[in-house]
């Protein structure tokens, strides 16, 4: 995969503050008889035209095996497939890419090298791969990949997947539908340039993308604030919010709305924000990873790995 340079520029985040505080109501809730190694993966994607919400995580078993199910109403889980040939050192990233009329996964490889895999489904059940991409470093993966399935046009093909490489930085890589090749390029841009900004991360990065709306977030080492760029403009932290894991990112494609989660750093409890208002809700739900979240059925849905390792899902009203 072809490498393009990166450099360092310190006022790419401002800092922002949060407005308001508020607990999480859950509007519904299950803990699943399935148990996670990590970070779980949770997207939505129509089959054979009824919307479905599924779910990927790495297994609790000896090889860290992928599964993947899905549930017409977030919370009861059918059509279990455990993919034995599929095993993953981190957790599991999942996307619904309606332009390619599939859905994808991402995990970091087990061998030495850590290679960013990628599988390809058209129902969920069935799936080719993994397809192993390599880096010029190692390991080349050193978290759960996070993936689109509608990048900007900036950035190329038709599925990206942005990841923390090697100690702690970012990389990202573009691929055309049937994941036949892929293409390096930048995670956070400098504004107005072509360059990347250098940035470092603790965990995995966020990355959502719809209706034209492009977020990426991440956690910066040393007990340092949530940072953000929305549509590659200027950069933006949130003040006081850390974590020791990385954060994710949904946005409500009905309002423009984007909402961060990220696991606290100081008691691991799940945080919820609003970008648009700064509205954050603070859990009382921990989660030794960090929690995902999916916009479905006109509702916010959370998952999480729980301390003894179940997978948990929440739903909340969009706040």
């Amino acid at each position: 995969m072809k490498k393009l340079s990166c450099f360092l520029i310190s006022t790419l985040f401002l800092l922002s503050a949060i407005e308001a505080f508020g607990q999480c109501n859950w509007t519904g809730r299950a803990i699943l008889n399935e148990t996670t190694s990590a970070q779980p993966g949770l997207a939505p994607f129509n089959v054979g035209g009824q919307d479905r919400l599924f779910l990927a995580w790495a297994g609790t078993d000896g090889n860290r095996t992928v599964n993947v199910m899905s549930s017409a109403d977030g919370f009861n889980y059918t059509n279990k497939v455990i993919l034995a040939q599929m095993q993953s050192r981190h957790g599991v990233g999942l996307v619904g890419s309606p332009g390619c009329s599939s859905l994808y996964l991402a995990f970091s490889g087990r061998d030495a090298s850590a290679n960013l895999n990628l599988a390809r489904s058209f129902d969920g059940i069935n799936w080719s791969g993994p397809f192993s991409f390599s880096c010029f470093f190692a390991p080349c993966t050193s978290s759960t990949p996070v993936l689109i399935g509608n990048p900007a046009p900036v950035f190329g093909g038709n599925i990206a997947a942005g990841f923390r490489a090697g100690a702690d930085s970012l990389d990202l890589s573009t691929f055309p539908c049937d994941l036949s090749s892929g293409t390096d390029g930048c995670f956070y841009f400098i504004p107005g340039t072509g360059f990347c900004a250098d940035e470092r991360s603790v965990g995995a990065p966020a990355w959502a993308n719809t209706a034209g709306i492009d977020i990426k977030a991440s956690a910066r080492p040393n007990m340092d604030h949530i940072v953000f760029q929305l549509n590659m403009g200027q950069g933006d932290a949130l003040f006081n919010e850390w974590s020791d894991d990385g954060p994710s990112a949904t946005i409500n494609p009905a309002t423009g709305t984007v909402y961060i989660a990220w696991r606290g750093g100081n008691d691991g409890r799940i945080n919820i924000i609003n970008l648009s208002t700064r509205q954050k809700l603070i859990c009382t739900d921990w989660s030794p990873n960090t929690p995902v979240l999916a916009v479905f059925g006109g509702r916010l849905f959370v998952a999480w790995r729980g301390g003894d390792n179940k997978i948990n899902i929440g739903s909340l009203n969009f706040f």
